[in-house]
């Protein structure tokens, strides 16, 4: 339905646990669609799959192909790895050493619910699993982003947790 209501998008995203919105909270067993328009803004998106067993490479080919898609540099990039074949993956150094050092992203690992069975990823039409849909937005951006953690330092004598 939504490749058909706006032909030519770029399409990614993944299962989640839950949603956030302004106008409805935090909810369940629902969807959140955000959609990007541009004329100045470049769009790429491609999927890497079987991420679990060739990381590294599959990091490296997927920026590969979503670069060659766009004609500037990439200025950020959105991603939804799966979020149970990627269970112990240091994902942000993976990420950085595919991607690049300065490349910011943004996104979250996808969910089933605490099931820990499967979760999906879509790119396009197709629906995936073990695998990271990515975006690149490419132009002169300004990005701000700023993530938060529940988990604080604990001062243990001369020691740091």
């Amino acid at each position: 339905m939504i490749v058909e209501a706006f032909p030519g998008v770029k399409l990614i995203g993944c299962t989640t646990d839950s949603e956030m919105s302004s106008t409805m909270g935090f909810t369940e067993d629902s969807i959140t669609l955000t959609l990007f328009s541009s004329d100045q803004i470049e769009f790429a998106a491609t999927i890497a799959t079987d991420i679990s067993q060739n990381r590294e490479t599959v990091f490296h080919d997927a920026f590969r192909d979503c670069s060659s898609q766009i004609t500037r540099a990439p200025a950020c990039g959105l991603i939804f790895p799966d979020g149970l074949t990627t269970i112990g993956i240091l994902l942000d150094k993976v990420i950085r050493d595919s991607f690049g050092e300065l490349l910011p992203f943004l996104g979250g690992t996808a969910g089933d619910h605490y099931l820990l069975k499967q979760t999906y990823q879509f790119f396009g039409t197709e629906v995936y699993s073990d695998a990271v849909p990515i975006l690149l937005f490419a132009e002169n951006l300004s990005l701000i982003s700023d993530s938060r953690s529940s988990l604080n330092r604990i001062n243990s004598g001369n020691s740091e947790f």
